[in-house]
C-alpha cells in the first residue's frame, strides 16, 4: 500500500544512499550513527527548505500582539518575519519583534506580518517532503561518501524535485506578472 511520506521512510531512503540497511522505527535507529546523521541532516534540510517562504508554511496578515511590556515575542518556531503594510519595516531579533522605522522593540499596537513557522516534516506536503528527502539524501552521500559520481545523479534529482516544488508553489500561489507589477508599483509608489 502506497502511503505519504514519514520521516522513518526519509531516513531509510537517505540510508539507502550509503547503502546502508532501512530501519523498522525511528526508535531502533537511536544510537547508530548513519542514523544519527540522517536524522541531523533532514531536520537541517527541513529547516532550509521551510526558511524559502513557501506557502504551506507562511500566514499573510497575521496579527502580533504586544506583551504587557510592549513588546512582540515571536512564535518559538519562527523562520522569517515581515511587515505586512508598505512603509512597515519589521524584522526578527533572537525571539523579538523589531520596529526598524522606530529602532525599538516597542509596540503600541498589533504589528500585521507574513510570518513563516517551522512546522513538522510530516505535515508538509507531499511535494515538499520528497524535495527535502533528495536533498538531504544527496547532503548525506556527499559529506559521508563524497562521490563524483553519486553526486552528479542525485543533483539532477534534487533539481527536478525543486522544480517540480516551485511549480507546486507558482500554482498554489497563482503567481502572474500582473500581480507582481501591481505590488511592485504599491511599493515605490507609482
Amino acid at each position: 500500500m502506497l502511503e505519504l511520506s514519514t520521516e522513518l521512510n526519509a531516513i531509510n531512503i537517505m540510508l539507502g544512499t550509503l547503502s546502508e540497511a532501512p530501519i523498522n522505527s525511528l526508535e531502533e535507529g537511536k544510537g547508530i550513527i548513519e542514523v544519527d546523521i540522517s536524522k541531523r541532516i533532514l531536520d537541517e534540510t527541513t529547516r532550509e527548505v521551510q526558511s524559502l517562504k513557501l506557502s504551506f508554511n507562511t500566514y499573510i496578515d497575521y496579527e502580533l500582539q504586544p506583551n504587557s511590556s510592549n513588546e512582540i515575542e515571536l512564535p518559538a518556531n519562527t523562520l522569517r518575519v515581515k511587515a505586512s503594510r508598505i512603509g512597515d519595516k519589521f524584522v526578527q531579533r533572537g525571539s523579538r519583534l523589531f520596529n526598524r522605522n522606530k529602532n525599538s522593540y516597542e509596540f503600541k499596537t498589533n504589528a500585521e506580518v507574513e510570518l513563516s513557522l517551522l512546522i513538522p516534516f510530516e505535515e508538509m506536503p507531499e511535494i515538499a517532503r520528497y524535495y527535502v528527502i533528495i536533498r538531504a539524501s544527496r547532503k548525506l552521500q556527499q559529506r559521508v561518501l563524497g562521490s563524483e559520481t553519486l553526486y552528479g545523479f542525485t543533483v539532477q534529482e534534487e533539481e527536478m524535485a525543486r522544480q517540480n516544488l516551485f511549480d507546486f508553489e507558482a500554482d498554489v500561489d497563482k503567481y502572474n506578472i500582473i500581480d507582481e507589477q501591481t505590488n511592485l508599483s504599491q511599493m515605490f509608489g507609482r
